[in-house]
């Protein structure tokens, strides 16, 4: 400000007598542009990106000044400037597109990644569990069912009433992963506003470290109300299982007793059935390997297995009992298999 020839109240009272706007902004615009960068924003580029747009509204303020009874135009113009960069930035927020320089990295304490170690320990510990205990854990925790689990619902519950429950869990786990997914955004979209010429701690910072902290909360997947729904048990019975399991996989994953197997790493499973058909299946992972292990159901009528891929027929089975395709040596592809009068397409990539 001390660099300007005149002093603003003599660049206003020339353009007031000769009203020629050219030259008031060529006198004034040093003035304005040391205000914006010492008071507004410290980013030189955000400062004249600003001006652009606010030398627009200048004879709109300049007029309002002279209609009114205001004595120091001073005051007047750097109140107009502050005001209008609020809502400059304010704009600016809403419309422009987030850039993240700075990478949301995975905050969770643990690796939940099936190579950690974490999620290996977990697995082995799993498997060491009766399965009437180890499938309320893993419905409420969100954990993935494998092929025994589903063969031991099936066994004990029948078929309709495992189906009903493996449909409301697989819904609730794409609810509670879109959740999470809605949840990294906006932890990612307060991230970038931090870094976006604000140094200090505001409520982004806090807004951030919430979304953080649900992302990675406690949450039930099924709750025990909902389990027993589908099962056709009580919630007494269901909460004493949760007890005992909770216990045996504390004292396994702990250290204090050691897993003498290791199982497959089980990458989906599910369950193709109707009224009269049923078949299990997994997809699942040993030795750099992988299998697609397909069963029947017990006291049900086996269905004829037809594996298509590009439209084609590969092969048709019938399913008397357990079968694995081998489909680390099948080409690469999309591939649908039809039994039980439904369809699970999936896909094999190098």
């Amino acid at each position: 400000m001390e660099q300007t020839p005149y002093s603003l109240e003599e660049v206003y009272r020339r353009y007031h007598t000769d009203r020629c706007l050219n030259t008031f902004l060529s006198e004034s615009y040093l003035w304005m542009f040391h205000y914006a960068h010492r008071r507004l924003n410290r980013d030189p580029d955000v400062c004249q990106d600003f001006l652009l747009q606010f030398f627009e509204k200048l004879p709109r303020f300049l007029h309002s000044y002279t209609a009114s009874d205001r004595t120091r135009f001073t005051g007047y113009l750097a109140r107009c400037m502050r005001f209008d960069f609020l809502n400059y930035i304010r704009a600016r927020k809403r419309y422009q597109p987030v850039q993240c320089d700075y990478p949301v990295e995975h905050m969770a304490r643990r690796d939940m990644s099936p190579d950690s170690d974490w999620h290996g320990t977990l697995r082995r510990a799993l498997a060491c569990i009766r399965p009437s205990r180890r499938i309320p854990l893993k419905l409420q925790s969100g954990w993935p069912l494998n092929l025994e689990d589903l063969r031991f619902l099936t066994r004990r519950y029948g078929v309709a009433r495992t189906g009903s429950l493996w449909q409301d869990y697989q819904k609730k786990l794409a609810r509670e992963a879109e959740r999470a997914r809605r949840h990294k955004h906006q932890m990612s979209l307060y991230f970038d506003r931090l870094h976006r010429g604000f140094e200090n701690r505001d409520y982004r910072d806090i807004r951030r470290r919430k979304e953080r902290n649900q992302i990675f909360s406690c949450r039930t997947v099924l709750s025990l109300r909902e389990i027993g729904m589908h099962l056709g048990t009580s919630k007494a019975g269901l909460h004493r299982h949760l007890a005992i399991g909770r216990t045996e996989l504390k004292k396994l994953i702990s250290g204090e007793i050691v897993p003498d197997k290791e199982p497959p790493d089980v990458l989906e499973a599910g369950l193709l059935a109707d009224e009269r058909h049923a078949m299990l299946y997994q997809f699942t992972s040993f030795h750099n390997r992988l299998f697609l292990v397909m069963e029947g159901v017990k006291n049900l009528e086996p269905p004829g297995i037809s594996l298509y891929t590009q439209g084609r027929l590969c092969y048709r089975l019938g399913l008397s009992g357990a079968i694995a395709l081998p489909l680390h040596l099948m080409p690469a592809g999309k591939y649908a298999l039809e039994g039980a009068g439904h369809k699970l397409g999936f896909s094999i990539s190098v």
